[in-house]
């Protein structure tokens, strides 16, 4: 189980810096919102969007296909990560003004212009950051990302609160921003240099052409699912009103704070399917099996605690004029219970060489998205462009789903969904039950309930059992220990 050990040890070094940084969003999510309002917060989303939107054409592809072949050919990792940085110096300047000429084609005020141009820049400081990360996930020694990542974070935190005491709007904003991804820059650099090598200029043209022409179809992919994730905000912005745009931006932010889960569980994972689905098949289905059964079992509680808690988690993050989009927070909750296993079919079809049917399906998706966006959004408002994006992950999910089973030598994970839905009902049932009590001890009550389910209904084998006692028995082991001295 050392395989098993190195994946968890590198899922929860991820997990922990990115769980940092959902709980500094959020944290700044209210703040911003409070700060700006309704109308204000949508211009603010609005700008977002086309960053975001605009933002994975930086690299085109290039930091996954530098993770993926670094872990195969560690030694070439100077030539790889060259012509990362030549792809992402072209992509970037284009990144640069596709963001300021959107924008500036809604005909905006300066300081939304201005707000951009920082934005744009911070786009492309992200990648930078982005590449010493994927040093790191290529080596499989994602605790230095538990270092770097936090660092820039709290620079955000506390920019964005000396924007608001001096009242610097919407620009001072994308400033903290900018300033968060250029200190993770700094602290990524100085990393590599000490604890993995000095980078150097070493151009190797059929590598570069490699990486181009592997990454293109990844980058694309991440384009059009970047655009998907934004879509429903400039079709609102474009359809409906400003309140319109500010309520479902600032649930749909909620909602997108939580893709940390699956995005660095599936990052731990990435170098370790890169290297078993070339020769290893086996190894590959029975580590990508467990993978899909810790993100089921980690996400049905998740998502029934959400659903039970939306009005409350809005009160606190967002505040009170939020409330009215309470409908919206639950049917977004359902699309990410679906975006938990896009991501993670995804990244699957990425790391197997199939990249090319990845951005298929996210191509269809994102025209399915459109198509329901336009006919929805002038009838609902927010509410139509929460059901045009369960729909739209749901032909993902059915896409991604079909391409890997039919493609590669996996086993599909279908046979395991009723255990999990009979014990997460037994675990809902208890908190609608229990209701009012001490919401803490439910938690913890209902965990035990929903895993002692699992264990009966025969979740986990053999092998996935003694690994669970044996941790078990250090834990407490551990613990005897510590009181005993």
């Amino acid at each position: 189980m050392a395989l098993t050990n190195r994946i968890i040890k590198n899922s929860i070094a991820l997990l922990s810096s990115q769980a940092f940084h959902s709980l500094v969003s959020i944290c700044a999510i209210a703040i911003i919102a409070r700060y700006l309002g309704i109308e204000r917060f949508g211009e603010y989303g609005f700008v977002l969007a086309i960053c975001n939107i605009f933002q994975v054409m930086t690299d085109m592809g290039a930091n996954q296909v530098f993770i993926r072949e670094v872990a195969r050919e560690p030694a070439k990792v100077n030539e790889y990560f060259t012509a990362s940085v030549l792809i992402m110096s072209i992509f970037g300047t284009l990144v640069f003004i596709l963001i300021l000429g959107t924008v500036y084609f809604f005909r905006p005020p300066t300081h939304i212009l201005l707000a951009a141009a920082i934005g744009a820049l911070a786009v492309i400081m992200l990648f930078v950051s982005q590449l010493f990360s994927a040093v790191f996930q290529a080596y499989e020694k994602m605790g230095y990302v538990a270092i770097m990542r936090p660092l820039g974070y709290s620079f955000y935190l506390f920019f964005v609160i000396v924007a608001v005491i001096f009242d610097w709007g919407i620009v001072g904003i994308f400033m903290a921003l900018l300033i968060q991804n250029i200190s993770a820059c700094i602290a990524g650099y100085g990393l590599i240099r000490k604890n993995f090598f000095k980078p150097q200029f070493s151009l190797n043209r059929s590598i570069l052409w490699k990486v181009f022409r592997e990454g293109w179809p990844i980058g694309v992919n991440a384009m059009l699912r970047k655009a998907s994730y934004r879509v429903d905000i400039l079709f609102l912005k474009a359809l409906s009103s400003s309140a319109d745009l500010g309520l479902f931006n600032g649930i749909y932010r909620i909602i997108l704070q939580l893709q940390f889960i699956p995005r660095n569980v599936t990052s731990a994972l990435f170098p370790v399917f890169s290297r078993l689905s070339k020769g290893e098949e086996e190894l590959f289905a029975k580590v990508h099996y467990r993978a899909v059964k810790l993100l089921l079992i980690g996400t049905v509680p998740l998502l029934a605690g959400l659903l039970i808690s939306s009005r409350e988690l809005i009160s606190i993050v967002l505040g009170n004029e939020f409330l009215e989009a309470v409908p919206l927070m639950r049917v977004l909750i359902v699309c990410l219970g679906l975006l938990f296993f896009n991501i993670l079919l995804i990244r699957t079809l990425n790391a197997a060489n199939e990249q090319r049917w990845a951005t298929f399906s996210v191509a269809v998706a994102l025209g399915f998205n459109i198509l329901c966006d336009m006919l929805f959004i002038p009838r609902w408002g927010y509410m139509g462009a929460g059901f045009a994006t369960l729909i739209a992950e749901t032909v993902l999910f059915c896409l991604t789903a079909f391409f890997v089973y039919s493609r590669l030598p996996l086993t599909p994970f279908f046979s395991e969904v009723p255990k999990l839905i009979m014990s997460g009902t037994v675990m809902v049932g208890l908190w609608i039950l229990f209701k009012g009590q001490n919401k803490l001890a439910m938690i913890l009550l209902g965990a035990f309930v929903y895993f002692a389910m699992l264990w009966i209904l025969r979740m986990f084998d053999q092998e996935e059992s003694a690994w669970l006692r044996g941790r078990l028995k250090r834990l407490f082991g551990g613990m005897a220990e510590s009181r005993g001295t």
